[in-house]
């Protein structure tokens, strides 16, 4: 029976490590996207995302006559 226990051990550890590993990894995210949101980093991706937004609005609503200018303008 001492081959099945080591067997079952192995296995019992591997999971088990897996699992700590996991747990490990789950907290250091958490602590990165503290550590962005509190420096401000998201911050300027929400200003560049909202800045991307307007334009693609405008384009949108604009007419089709100053759009063909601008671009042919370019």
């Amino acid at each position: 029976m001492a081959f099945e226990e080591m067997i079952v051990a192995i296995i019992a550890l591997t999971f088990g490590g897996s699992i700590i590993l996991s747990f490990i990894k789950s907290r250091e995210r958490v602590a990165i996207a503290r550590e962005q949101s509190q420096s401000g980093a998201g911050d300027s991706d929400y200003a560049e995302l909202e800045t991307r937004v307007r334009v693609l609005e405008r384009i949108v609503t604009d007419k089709t006559e100053r759009l063909k200018k601008e671009i042919d303008a370019l």
